[in-house]
């Protein structure tokens, strides 16, 4: 069954467009429960859909505020509007149910679902002197008003449960203040020990907690806290040598730093102190530092002796702690906050401060800049072209493709563009690409007079070709009357491919002329056997034992895993 949303133009404060769309979705959920259960009565304490509940408590609430068109839909759908809020009988039908089921009338605190059976059993505890002799008695059956069965002893029992599970998985009942797992738990254990602490905790209650080792002096719990967090330094310290914890220890990092503003507030023990000492634990970093700077000086004398310069890039890659280490005392000195020794032992090696390191900079790339360059023109010069291959010159590569991107977000000077315009630089590579293949296609055309390349003569001009027929859709018609005038064939073959038992022959005659089988993979005299004999090695668990058995019988080397493919086989 399903009902068309309204389109109104109703101008009701309740009613404008958004609250109208919200409510046609909530209708639709009540159609959705007539057709499950036949009927528009929906429980007041429907777990499953609160807020279907809800949204049908109000509409009987409102029902004369309702717009007709809006109440005339409730009404065809059989919606009753006499029926009021749960009854005293609904809700003890309810409670007598949860009875049944668990043995006892303790509902639980967080579960959403028993909010209002909570609210309206805790008002007939609360009115039990005013209530009528009958309901008094039904209610008493189920034990509400045992002296030993309240709603806040199902609580503390439950609570009590949770420990228990806490016990069982850590061993202990030591619960960490703001345990971020069970934060109910935590402050639970917090105030048990405070009502034992003030005499209010009773006997029963302490005995329970007893059984399961409860601790009630925070100090001991302090004093394991810290003995665990001794034990990780130490296995922290045999792992590393050493005892700085870096910040992603989050825990551990800040529980040593705890331990340096204990010691500075004199309130850490001899013992303690003494057994962080004992691994090398540093209380204060000002000699650690002051060392660790030295030796960055020492390290930046080195820089300076090799480049004749002491501007180390941030970003080197040699040393990146070295760059960072320069940045950070240019910026310690702009903040006036470098000791005046070190700013004169820095100045002797020339060091570049803030104030002129945009100079500096820009002399540096400058002169990076011109001798990349260079090194293009002199591959121009050898290679004949300005579009650089990864193969030969990596960096050379990375360099002119950075430019590009300058280019792109306009952020190469008219100098420079001007310097790579006159060396015929690509900025359009897929261009550049796109021209070359069609140059190779047309020398293979002018010696064979057709452009059906065969993929074991040029595979990468016979893929650039398929690719061609494949994306024509995507081809300006410039480059399609270009490929037209050679005659391009435009139909799309598929590839032959060659029998498997040919493909053997062929391998047998190469085990005869080189004595074995390791043909490479891109083998110039025969490209097809080359990839072929990598595929049988890629794809020996799924070949036939009847071709595995050929392929030994000329003893074919499958490589370092073909000894446990055959061994595999012979045990199948």
């Amino acid at each position: 069954m399903k009902f068309d949303c309204l389109e109104m133009n109703y101008k009701s404060e309740n009613f404008d467009k958004r609250t109208l769309v919200d409510w046609n979705k909530k209708f639709q959920k009540l159609v959705d429960y007539k057709e499950q259960f036949g009927h528009c009565d929906v429980p007041f304490l429907w777990h499953q859909d609160r807020e279907l509940a809800n949204w049908a408590i109000i509409q009987r609430n409102i029902q004369n505020k309702l717009p007709p068109s809006l109440k005339k839909m409730l009404v065809g759908l059989g919606f009753d509007f006499s029926k009021t809020t749960n009854t005293w009988e609904e809700n003890f039908d309810a409670l007598q149910r949860f009875a049944q089921d668990k043995g006892h009338v303790c509902l639980p605190m967080d579960g959403p679902e028993y909010i209002e059976l909570r609210d309206w059993l805790f008002k007939q505890i609360q009115d039990k002197e005013f209530l009528p002799g009958e309901r008094f008695n039904r209610l008493d059956t189920l034990g509400v008003f045992c002296g030993n069965v309240d709603l806040r002893s199902g609580r503390w029992l439950e609570m009590h449960g949770r420990l228990r599970k806490f016990r069982q998985e850590h061993g202990h009942c030591r619960v960490p203040q703001k345990w971020a797992q069970d934060p109910k738990l935590s402050n639970w254990v917090c105030v048990q020990r405070r009502m034992n602490a003030s005499n209010k905790l009773s006997r029963e209650r302490k005995s329970k907690l007893d059984v399961l080792g409860f601790v009630w002096n925070f100090k001991e719990v302090y004093d394991a806290h810290w003995e665990q967090n001794y034990q990780d330094l130490l296995a922290f310290h045999k792992e590393f040598g050493h005892c700085q914890i870096p910040g992603k220890y989050e825990k551990l990092a800040s529980w040593a730093e705890r331990q340096r503003t204990v010691k500075n507030n004199g309130k850490l023990s001899r013992d303690r102190e003494k057994r962080l000492i004992d691994i090398g634990f540093v209380f204060n970093f000002k000699k650690s530092k002051e060392k660790a700077w030295q030796e960055k000086y020492l390290q930046l004398i080195e820089f300076k002796k090799e480049y004749d310069h002491s501007f180390v890039p941030v970003n080197w890659k040699a040393n990146k702690i070295l760059g960072c280490w320069v940045a950070t005392q240019r910026c310690l000195e702009g903040k006036g906050k470098l000791d005046v020794v070190k700013k004169r032992m820095l100045d002797k090696l020339g060091f570049v401060w803030t104030e002129d390191t945009k100079e500096k900079l820009d002399a540096i790339y400058q002169s990076q800049w011109q001798e990349s360059y260079r090194k293009l023109k002199a591959y121009n010069k050898k290679w004949g072209t300005c579009q650089v291959s990864l193969k030969i010159d990596p960096a050379l590569q990375r360099w002119t493709s950075l430019q590009r991107r300058l280019y792109i977000l306009d952020k190469l000077s008219p100098t420079r563009i001007l310097k790579l315009d006159k060396l015929g630089f690509p900025w359009d590579i897929n261009k550049a690409y796109w021209i070359k293949m069609y140059g190779a296609l047309l020398r293979f055309h002018y010696s064979f007079g057709h452009t059906q390349v065969p993929w074991d003569k040029n595979s990468q001009l016979a893929a650039w070709v398929n690719r061609i027929k494949l994306n024509r859709h995507t081809l300006g018609s410039h480059k399609i009357k270009l490929l037209d005038a050679i005659g391009f064939d435009w139909e799309i073959k598929e590839r032959a491919n060659v029998p498997w038992e040919e493909m053997y022959g062929r391998l047998l005659e190469f085990k005869m002329t080189h004595g074995h089988t390791r043909v490479p993979v891109q083998w110039e005299e025969d490209v097809k056997l080359g990839k072929w004999a990598s595929r049988m090695r890629y794809e020996k668990i799924n070949l036939s034992w009847e071709r595995i058995k050929l392929l030994n019988r000329i003893s074919f080397d499958w490589g370092n895993k073909g000894i446990v493919v055959q061994q595999y086989r012979k045990s199948a």
